[in-house]
């Protein structure tokens, strides 16, 4: 009978160290969990501040050639206007 307890026992101690094990798993698991989680929403974050500064920089690149574009065809046809009024003026 002495030799039963002994495995029972044995079998007992194995069974708390491999829940115990599984527990410190588990805990390890949530663990890395949480944090590729926090560095995924930091990585997110990050790229979405800079696309939106990528995209706030674009635009007012945009605009600006938008403004020039406008302001060569405004001096373009006060030139032509102007060339018009020379050749009236000569004849």
């Amino acid at each position: 009978m002495s030799i039963e307890t002994f495995l029972l026992e044995i079998e007992n101690r194995k069974k708390k160290e491999i829940e115990s094990l599984e527990k410190d798993l588990a805990e390890k698991k949530a663990k890395l969990q949480a944090e590729m989680n926090h560095t995924v929403k930091e990585i997110q974050e990050r790229f979405a501040i800079e696309a939106k500064i990528k995209s706030e920089r674009e635009y007012a690149r945009i605009i600006e050639a938008a403004k020039l574009q406008s302001k060569k065809i405004l001096f373009d046809a006060i030139n032509s206007n102007m060339q018009s009024a020379f050749d009236a003026i000569k004849r």
